[in-house]
């Protein structure tokens, strides 16, 4: 690994640019997404996303994987098997859990950088005892680190209803059990009313908003796709 500084990231990524966070949702399957993505100047990734024969639903970039410290929970893939990222960003819970040796081998020769989750201040109730994912504590770094002019958020559904696979595969993620999705889609939700920016969404985000009972602020972007 080569490691960053947070001025290494800031000077890697300059603000008011056009950034697309992607999520590892099934709602993207099949949604045509991939060369709207693609045309945003940043793309952001999480954990053990997949590129590779999905381009036309996902697009084909990475500039910023954002990701958990348990690479030993993904022991067959490597940061290498997809195009590589500019920038692994490991935001890692402040607990003494994760294996080195493992996460060395699986970002390679990656440029990484290691931060413990950030303070998301929203919602101080629902933040009580909720463990949040990767995706919604990305989220609020994102805007925060890299000040983007505007942008897209697709690919999430925060494991509501029957959506609780990614688009790659059928199967639940493991670590859906400590997660507590009604309670973490409310934060969601907050996470992205709290944006200073442009905001464009999809139809799976804004319906995240409808199952958790709290609307988008006035002027966020609702787009068509992915239904």
């Amino acid at each position: 690994m080569e490691l960053l500084t947070p001025f290494d990231l800031v000077d890697m990524f300059p603000d008011k640019q056009r950034v697309a966070v992607i999520g590892n949702a099934p709602t993207l399957r099949g949604s045509g997404m991939g060369a709207h993505i693609d045309d945003h100047d940043v793309i952001v990734r999480f954990n053990d996303c997949r590129v590779r024969g999905f381009e036309r639903d996902v697009g084909g970039r990475t500039d910023i994987l954002v990701c958990n410290p348990y690479a030993e929970t993904r022991p067959e893939r490597r940061v290498a098997d997809e195009p590589l990222p500019r920038a692994v960003v490991v935001l890692t819970p402040q607990t003494r859990r994760g294996e080195r040796g493992a996460f060395e081998a699986w970002a390679g020769a990656s440029r990484v950088l290691f931060s413990y989750t950030p303070d998301i201040r929203v919602n101080t109730v629902e933040r009580e005892n909720v463990s949040l994912t990767t995706g919604t504590y990305g989220l609020s770094l994102v805007h925060n680190i890299l000040r983007p002019k505007d942008i897209l958020i697709s690919g999430f559904t925060m494991f509501l209803g029957e959506d609780s696979n990614h688009y790659w595969s059928d199967e639940q993620p493991s670590g859906l059990k400590s997660h507590a999705p009604e309670r973490e889609a409310r934060v969601f939700t907050d996470v992205l009313n709290s944006f200073r920016c442009h905001l464009k969404v999809t139809k799976d985000v804004a319906g995240i908003a409808v199952q958790c009972g709290r609307p988008l602020k006035e002027g966020v972007r609702v787009m068509d796709v992915p239904v």
